[in-house]
């Protein structure tokens, strides 16, 4: 097993004889799931919605397990057509009421318009960093390598998370993927750009998303990439082989010692 990573045991130093090798000049980040654990944050009030629908409509266990899974298949449905804006769950509650036989779509959606301000609670609070996730940052800015973060999600809670975690003690620049939209090599490219002087091939992104992030940067021209496993099944389809010189990070606190023990090609 892989010890976590700290300060005191990975010398900046040798990071940055790492990065100056490879002539890495700007690491760019993505937030959600990457950083944070917004998996968890979406999911504790899942569960309260849940209780409440199940309370609301006399559901039995089993009523209500079917509730859920029907919840989560419909939601992944409405992630592609309406991606992360937070107006999907309107489509996700007509959806839902639709799953069920005719006599009861007026109690489901009556459930589910009271459950509704439990699922928009989410964009008013901010997820927690994932263990290790501070320290492992400031590693990295201790390197002097230019950073940026580029996040998908709605833009007011977007700022929200910015403001609240105090990400500009870490990053220099930061960009918001359109909700309405995937995330996307024009995105990454975008980014890269707001650093004068700095090539994507002179650039390292760490994701959890393989398509969105990983497969991404490298449509971009960034010829250094990490990958985090994400928790959303959707963020872990690809469509294509991995791309060269990515290297695979079980967790945010294990990302130098990876990044050091790698093969990536310099």
């Amino acid at each position: 097993m892989k010890e976590a990573i700290s300060p005191e045991t990975n010398r900046p130093e040798d990071l940055k004889k790492w990065l100056d090798k490879r002539g890495i000049k700007l690491i760019l980040f993505d937030l959600d799931d990457t950083l944070i654990d917004t998996n968890n944050h979406f999911n504790r009030r899942y569960g309260d919605f849940f209780a409440l629908v199940g309370q609301r409509l006399s559901f039995s266990t089993d009523e209500l397990t079917q509730f859920t899974e029907i919840f989560h298949r419909l939601d992944i449905d409405v992630f592609y057509t309406h991606f992360v804006n937070p107006v999907r769950y309107l489509e996700l509650g007509k959806k839902l009421a639709a799953a069920y036989q005719p006599g009861r779509e007026k109690e489901i959606s009556a459930a589910f318009e009271e459950g509704l301000p439990i699922l928009l609670e989410i964009y008013k609070t901010v997820p927690d960093f994932h263990p290790g996730a501070e320290e492992t940052l400031s590693v990295l800015k201790t390197t002097g390598t230019e950073m940026g973060l580029v996040t998908h999600g709605n833009l007011t809670w977007s700022n929200l998370k910015i403001r609240e975690l105090d990400l500009k003690r870490f990053f220099n620049h930061f960009w918001v993927a359109d909700e309405d939209g995937v995330k996307n090599s024009g995105d990454w490219l975008a980014a890269v750009n707001s650093f004068p002087g700095i090539k994507p091939a002179e650039t390292l992104v760490i994701g959890d998303n393989l398509r969105g992030d990983i497969m991404a940067a490298d449509e971009a021209g960034i010829r250094y990439k990490a990958l985090i496993p994400s928790n959303w099944v959707v963020y872990r389809e690809g469509g294509g082989a991995m791309p060269a010189n990515t290297v695979f990070v079980p967790k945010i606190d294990q990302l130098v010692d990876s990044l050091l023990k790698s093969n990536l090609s310099c």
